[in-house]
């Protein structure tokens, strides 16, 4: 029972019909590619897709028993890992066999590695990402020469959402005026309109995103910063913190780290005023965010970036 090693004219070639028109690909944290499991032109592709099993993520429950009546009290409100499998069949491509493809999709596949799955479906008006780590591979023997080796991938998704691979930002100023988000890659000419100054910033997300947590540059000169977020009535403040021109200082709400500079050797964790100050997100819809430092300086602003998440 020999394992397959590439492609034999001898036998037939496995037919696949991708059940799920779109594309999929592994690609690293800046959106390089490191292998197209389905592209446009799938016939020629050296992986056949036959089913894709994006899963649900894990409702983390939070219930206890009323003491007071029948039934229980259900405060959940949040999601947690989801797992995702794809229905693979190695086929090659003409130039490589298919034991060369089979050897690259396993080496992306020990539970040490950590990308994004990238996958564009009917429906979803853009190609949408997860960031996902390993969890199995089949890894069949076949009777024979076989010309496409069966597999079954799966992996695990442990934010559990799928987020737009665009960033959107918004520029607050002291005032209060704003240049409206825009998505990157930014092309030109870009225009920003005439902007608000009435104290706050509008940021919209998504109507049909989740909630998101954004990232939050906040550039010198200026003492104590305030972000608050007047849609929620939440506020992330600094008690201790001068920043001098050319400094920034980023508040990562998803991460929950505080950075000088974004240099992860510069916590500035123990600047911000925990008495007052919490994780706030962003609610699908329009967001009034005001940003209102002490002692602002020339080119102080804010830099809000997030991604749209959906289920």
């Amino acid at each position: 029972m020999p394992i397959p090693a590439g492609s034999s004219p001898e036998a037939p070639t496995p037919t696949v019909t991708p059940t799920m028109p779109g594309t999929a690909r592994l690609a690293d944290p800046a959106g390089i590619t490191l292998l197209t499991l389905t592209s446009d032109a799938f016939g020629a592709d050296p992986f056949a897709v036959g089913a894709w099993n994006l899963g649900y993520p894990e409702v983390r429950a939070v219930t206890e028993a009323d003491p007071g009546a029948d039934g229980e009290i259900d405060s959940t409100s949040r999601v947690g890992a989801r797992g995702i499998t794809a229905e693979i069949v190695v086929v090659g491509d003409g130039v490589d066999t298919v034991g060369v493809w089979y050897r690259r999709l396993r080496a992306l596949m020990h539970p040490r590695r950590r990308y994004w799955l990238h996958l564009r479906r009917d429906g979803w008006p853009a190609e949408r990402r997860i960031q996902v780590r390993p969890d199995s591979l089949t890894d069949a023997i076949i009777s024979g020469s076989a010309v496409g080796i069966a597999t079954q991938a799966g992996w695990r998704a442990p934010y559990g959402l799928w987020e737009s691979t665009a960033s959107h930002t918004a520029v607050i100023t002291p005032s209060g005026s704003v240049e409206p988000g825009k998505a990157l890659p930014w092309r030109f000419p870009l225009g920003f309109g005439a902007g608000l100054a009435s104290g706050s910033a509008t940021v919209v997300v998504d109507s049909e995103s989740e909630p998101t947590l954004p990232s939050v540059d906040v550039y010198g000169p200026c003492i104590n910063p305030v972000l608050i977020n007047l849609t929620t009535g939440s506020q992330f403040a600094f008690t201790s913190l001068t920043l001098a021109a050319g400094q920034f200082i980023r508040v990562n709400f998803r991460d929950r780290m505080v950075l000088l500079n974004a240099d992860t050797a510069s916590s500035r964790y123990g600047d911000a005023d925990w008495t007052v100050s919490s994780w706030w997100a962003l609610q699908p819809g329009v967001n009034q965010i005001a940003f209102t430092p002490s002692g602002p300086g020339p080119g102080c602003q804010a830099v809000l970036s997030w991604p749209d998440l959906w289920m």
